[in-house]
């Protein structure tokens, strides 16, 4: 019987454990909101804004993207994904680096730090937005 006891207290606070995760660190199991995909460039340009700024070579000689995504909307965006073409001197594309940006709240900003991996030479970054998850 004691055994049983113990048995049901683990139970108990595990439960008790799961139902904190849960309640204090809400996405932790998935966004389950409901959402839709904008494709459309006119209606991209009119939810978010995105900014990269040109690579920079870290510590250990990786090229690294900074930049934000803008939400302009009154919905939170799940996600944002991008394809950020590096450009060599003469203006040609030499690498596209595919990168999503998770949760950025409604009117908010959310920064990235993109990992564009090792590149020799000096690039310039241009982005191209190809979709955005939002909420509905």
């Amino acid at each position: 019987m004691q055994r049983s006891l113990l048995v049901l207290g683990g139970v108990i606070a595990a439960l008790a454990v799961i139902a904190a995760v849960v309640i204090f660190l809400p996405g932790v199991l998935g966004d389950s909101r409901p959402t839709t995909t904008v494709t459309d460039p006119a209606v991209i340009a009119k939810t978010a804004l995105v900014f990269v700024n040109n690579p920079y070579k870290d510590d250990y000689d990786t090229m690294r993207i900074p930049g934000y995504v803008d939400n302009l909307g009154s919905a939170d965006i799940i996600a944002v994904s991008m394809d950020v073409q590096l450009l060599d001197k003469d203006g040609n594309r030499k690498e596209v680096v595919k990168y999503v940006v998770k949760g950025v709240p409604a009117g908010g900003r959310t920064t990235f730090d993109a990992n564009a991996g090792a590149i020799g030479d000096s690039r310039t970054a241009k982005v191209k937005v190809t979709s955005i998850q939002v909420v509905k």
